[in-house]
Order: C-alpha cells, then sequence, then structure tokens
C-alpha cells in the first residue's frame, strides 16, 4: 500500500513540474543505500532535493536586512496593538512601534497577534517535533535525505545528512498546548528511534549527541495563510510550518506584492548591497 502512495506522489510531482523523479525497486535502493533495511519494497527518488543549514540561513537573512536599513526591536514582546488615523501603534514591553502596515509573521503566536487587531479569523496549534543529533562517525550512514511514506499529520521521522555532515533523525509530531514547550522526552526518543530503526538497523539511540525541540505553527485551515485582511495594512503571514523554510524566498515575494496593492511604494533602490560576509569558519582555518 505504500508504495502506491508513492506513485501517486511521483505522479503528483511531475503535474507540478518537477523533473528528475524515479521509481526505484529493492535491488537499486540497497545499492544505492546499502546500510538501509532489506525489507524495503523500494523508494521514489527525487534528485532536486537537498539540504541547507537553516540558523545560518536565517542570520544572513537578518544581518543582509540589517545591513540594507532594517532596525529590529528585540525583547520587545507586543501586548497590544491600537490604530490611529491609518497608522498601527504596536504597544511592546519596552516601546511602541509605529508603521503603516504591519505583517503578522509571529509563529506560534500569530493568532494572538491578529486577535490584537480583531481578527479572531482562525487559531494556532503547536505541534512540537522532537529532533537528534548523532556522531559524527556515522557520517555516511545514508548518502541522501531519508523521508520514509508521508502520514497524514507528518512527513513522517526522517534521516537527515545536515550540511554540517552529521546525521539527524527526527522529527516526532505531537500537538501541545504550551506555547514555550521545547522539551525533548523519553517518549520522544522511543518514537524516533523504533521508527529510524526499521528502515535504517544501523542507526541507535546511543549515537545521540544532542537532542532539541521546536514548534510547529498550524493553523485551524492546515494551510499557510497568507494575505491581506479585513485590517487594511494588516497583512498574515501564518500557519507556516514545513514546508516554510524551503518557500520563505517565494513567500517574500509574495508578501511584497501583497504590500504595494496595500499600497506601499517599493522602488528599486540603487545601494542595495547584495553580499555579507558571513561567518567565521574556524574549523577551516589554518593555525596561523
Amino acid at each position: 500500500e505504500d508504495l502506491q502512495i508513492l506513485m501517486q506522489l511521483k505522479e503528483k510531482g511531475e503535474k507540478k513540474g518537477v523533473t528528475g523523479l524515479e521509481m526505484w525497486d529493492r535491488k537499486r535502493l540497497l545499492r544505492e543505500e546499502p546500510n538501509l533495511s532489506s525489507t524495503l519494497l523500494g523508494a521514489l527518488y527525487a534528485p532536486g532535493a537537498g539540504v541547507i543549514n537553516p540558523y545560518e540561513l536565517s542570520f544572513g537573512l537578518a544581518e543582509s536586512a540589517e545591513l540594507n536599513g532594517v532596525t529590529f526591536f528585540r525583547e520587545n514582546q507586543i501586548h497590544a496593538i491600537d490604530s490611529q488615523d491609518g497608522v498601527f501603534i504596536a504597544k511592546g514591553s519596552r516601546l511602541a512601534i509605529k508603521g503603516r502596515f504591519l505583517i503578522n509573521a509571529a509563529g506560534v503566536f500569530s493568532d494572538k497577534i491578529a486577535e490584537m487587531v480583531r481578527l479572531p479569523d482562525f487559531q494556532i496549534q503547536p505541534r512540537k517535533g522532537e529532533e537528534y543529533m548523532l556522531d559524527k562517525r556515522l557520517r555516511g550512514v545514508v548518502n541522501h535525505l531519508i523521508f520514509p511514506t508521508p502520514q497524514p499529520k507528518s512527513k513522517g521521522i526522517l534521516i537527515i545528512p545536515t550540511f554540517d555532515g552529521t546525521i539527524m533523525v527526527g522529527p516526532t509530531a505531537e500537538d501541545v498546548e504550551d506555547r514555550y514547550d521545547f522539551s525533548t522526552t523519553l517518549t520522544g526518543a522511543h518514537t524516533v528511534f523504533s521508527q529510524v530503526r526499521k528502515y535504517c538497523p544501523s542507526i541507535s539511540e546511543r549515537d545521540v549527541i544532542t537532542e532539541f525541540a521546536g514548534l510547529r505553527a498550524v493553523s485551524s485551515t492546515n494551510d499557510f495563510i497568507i494575505g491581506p485582511t479585513r485590517v487594511k495594512g494588516f497583512i498574515n503571514v501564518a500557519g507556516i510550518q514545513s514546508p516554510g523554510l524551503t518557500a520563505a524566498p517565494a513567500i517574500a515575494e509574495y508578501v511584497r506584492e501583497i504590500l504595494r496593492d496595500e499600497g506601499l511604494k517599493a522602488p528599486e533602490r540603487s545601494d542595495w548591497q547584495p553580499a555579507i560576509d558571513g561567518p567565521a569558519r574556524f574549523a577551516l582555518m589554518d593555525s596561523e
């Protein structure tokens, strides 16, 4: 029954213009990934898939934005939003910020921000995902990003060769009420490793070097909520769960067009600085 799902995913991908998709039988799969379980029947190969370093991307975008004139007000939790003569006044724990446009990209708190402008149109359900980083000696245990057959609630528990060369496994998918719950649990570890061992017996919880958790912002619509609202100038970018990281550049361009439609003039700048230096990579430097 899983093979039928993979065939449907292949057809869906090809309709959307994804190129190079192939169905691999057991023999081809084990030739490419000899450490996977011999009980597996096949796989859908997607050559366009890849991994990035998510925190370096986030820091890089923030650094680029600041270099080009964006001002960040950190540790300034918003507790109320008023409007006066077409201007929003976002009242924070340290200072109030005024602006004609307000983009609600508050993650698991985006429904709370929307309620501050009387737009209780959706709710956010935090869904916790626990992930586990494995010792570098397991580098190469898999050569590709390994997905199980996706489930209705999540993509399933993955084996991820990271940008840095380590292997990461996870995430879980547990609905929680606490929007600050970043705990990892014995139950979560059991869920992850009992699943991963089914398709890669070489991986064990004894190989864990660190563990962490994050919260997906699952909307009551079970979809991204991106667009203008009944309150002019207030734009929702909410419910962005996976694949939000992959979609981020496209989302940004889409929101830019929404802002223009809402009346923001955004002429192209002649002094735009497109490049940043990026972080120093000490491990790759010589002794000097």
